[in-house]
């Protein structure tokens, strides 16, 4: 057999390319519920392919994830430990070249990418890179830009059969430790690279600002000298560019 299967979905939430011929909705890395299929075409990969591209990648049964098994080792599955090559067959994807056009009307997508630290494939061409099972974000360091073939839905963006609601976006979260008269806060969920104000107010109406800008991660760290009487309470909170406030930190002196 050679050629090309359908009914591969790009994961809105983790970024990543699902089988979705199973009946199930698999295990998704961003959430619980399985990957979502919203806005996604109908992924073309070539199966058990004689011709040009890379050879070795592989379904997996578990998380029903496409990822690659020729580095000698299973990644991380985010049902835990590695990925499944039980019952898959030889996935071909072609990087930084066009493979023949499987059939009229298919499309060819680029800024697929290989994650080194998941073995995972996932889509590199939106703002969010996705979370990697194996924790935090997707790494495509050492990656080429794989391409993929896809039709797309007819109509509505959004099929009726798989119109599902986007989980609400999470607030960045902040936390803080004390070290003698230091304070160290540290955040997640900012967007790479964005301003970040970090206010400082006490009980006894004091306040402070400082600015910090978000890692590649989309992580901050501060180390805010302060003097924090007893009796007297410290209370943080982070103010993006756009206006996206985090949870606000207290800490009792």
């Amino acid at each position: 057999m050679s050629g090309t299967q359908t009914n591969w979905r790009w994961c809105y939430k983790c970024q990543g390319l699902w089988f979705a011929g199973n009946g199930t909705a698999g295990e998704c890395p961003a959430s619980e519920g399985g990957h979502g299929r919203i806005a996604s075409g109908d992924y073309h990969p070539y199966l058990n392919w004689d011709e040009g591209g890379q050879h070795g990648w592989r379904w997996c049964a578990k998380c029903q994830g496409m990822w690659f098994a020729g580095n000698g080792t299973s990644g991380h599955c985010p049902q835990g430990d590695g990925h499944s090559t039980e019952g898959s067959g030889d996935y071909v994807l072609g990087c930084d070249y066009t493979q023949s056009r499987p059939d009229s009307g298919a499309t060819l997508q680029s800024d697929w990418r290989w994650c080194r630290k998941c073995q995972g494939l996932f889509f590199a061409g939106n703002e969010r890179v996705g979370a990697c099972p194996a924790g935090d974000q997707h790494d495509s360091i050492g990656s080429g830009d794989y391409r993929i073939y896809q039709h797309e839905y007819e109509g509505s963006e959004i099929p009726p059969e798989l119109d599902e609601e986007p989980p609400p976006e999470q607030p960045p979260q902040i936390a803080v430790i004390r070290v003698a008269r230091v304070f160290r806060l540290t955040g997640v969920g900012f967007v790479p690279g964005e301003s970040v104000d970090i206010l400082v107010s006490d009980n006894r109406g004091g306040e402070v600002q400082y600015t910090v800008f978000a890692g590649a991660a989309g992580t901050i760290r501060k180390d805010i000298a302060l003097a924090c009487e007893q009796g007297n309470a410290a209370t943080f909170v982070a103010v993006t560019a756009s206006g996206r406030t985090s949870n606000t930190f207290s800490y009792a002196c």
